[in-house]
């Protein structure tokens, strides 16, 4: 699944979600997407609705949710000061990518192992 935005959008929401807790869970379903954080005393929802500026493509119906370390996050939104938009990759207990993008100047990804939750 992918979810194209602007870079800002995302690097806001991986901004406000370090203040709850350590790691992130992106959410999606078929027409919205979300972030989601929890710490020992509260806990954080940042929801992306599709839009003229969000496009949410799923091969799927069912939820697709997968947690990442928040600390990596930080380093890799960063790249959302050098281009507008981001395509985020991610699927269940799957690796996250993101891409950054503009053509003919640069293309730049990251990919970041998904967090493994000990039960």
């Amino acid at each position: 699944m992918s979810v194209k935005t602007g870079s800002g959008i995302l690097t806001q929401a991986i901004e406000d979600a370090d203040i709850i807790g350590e790691s992130v869970a992106f959410v999606a379903e078929p027409s919205k997407f979300m972030i989601q954080a929890e710490g020992d005393l509260s806990k954080a929802k940042i929801e992306i609705k599709e839009s003229a500026n969000t496009q949410i493509s799923m091969h799927s119906k069912e939820l697709i949710k997968s947690k990442y370390s928040i600390e990596y996050l930080k380093k890799m939104v960063i790249a959302g000061k050098l281009a507008d938009e981001v395509i985020i990759h991610f699927n269940k207990d799957y690796p996250l990518k993101l891409d950054y993008k503009i053509i003919d100047k640069l293309n730049l990804s990251f990919i970041l192992a998904p967090r493994v939750e000990s039960e």
